[in-house]
């Protein structure tokens, strides 16, 4: 199964009413390992949820994709 496989992924915890929905992470705003641990959480939740990037990092952001339900 690949990221971009939708049929057995769990609800995703961002909504959105397009064919693709993008959200931005960004990561430049960690102040501690604490809140990049979250950021890391976050992240998992999302790749756990079918997202996949669109781009490499760039400047400390992510870009990420899915496919709307």
């Amino acid at each position: 199964m690949t990221g971009r496989d939708v049929a057995a992924q769990p609800p995703s915890p961002w909504k959105g009413f397009e064919h693709e929905t993008r959200h931005r992470w960004q990561l430049d705003s960690a102040t501690d390992l604490s809140e990049a641990a979250a950021i890391l959480r976050e992240l998992v939740v999302a790749h756990t949820a079918g997202w996949w990037l669109v781009e490499p990092m760039v400047n400390g952001h992510l870009l990420a994709v899915r496919a709307s339900r």
